[in-house]
């Protein structure tokens, strides 16, 4: 592993039609594994894994690694207090956004079921006009 950037996170998925699958879902715990994090976060990249940024060595070498590890322990439970339906938020891009990657739609269509989507998720739950405003102007940072 060489030059390794983060750019926001990933997910690891295994195909339904994957052959061998043993050897894939091995493969995937093997990259989640501490010691595979570790030595992946010590490449100049960064690890999903909280405990793999905790290594010393990485802390001392990769200078914005304590922003990075303050963003792990607080962003997400910031944006889930100020959005609880933040799973079902994340889930609905995750499934529009694989459509796109898949060919099963455009990037733009996806773009819109997506932000429509959000929109009647929110609107179902009674956020008012203003919240839902602030909510969708979110995607325009």
């Amino acid at each position: 592993m060489k030059n390794i950037e983060d750019q926001g996170g990933f997910g690891l998925a295994i195909s339904k039609y994957a052959k061998p699958k043993n050897e894939s879902i091995s493969s995937v715990e093997w990259f989640i594994y501490k010691e595979t994090q570790i030595t992946y976060a010590r490449k100049e990249g960064t690890s999903g894994r909280y405990s793999a940024n905790m290594d010393q060595e990485i802390v001392e070498s990769i200078s914005f690694i304590s922003e990075y590890i303050k963003a792990l322990e607080t962003g997400v439970t910031v944006l889930i207090l100020v959005v609880p339906e933040f799973n079902g938020i994340d889930h609905t891009i995750a499934e529009e956004t694989s459509k796109s990657l898949t060919g099963m739609s455009t990037v733009q269509k996806s773009l819109d079921q997506t932000a429509a989507r959000i929109e009647n998720l929110l609107r179902s739950l009674s956020y008012d006009e203003q919240s839902l405003r602030f909510i969708m102007d979110l995607r325009r940072l």
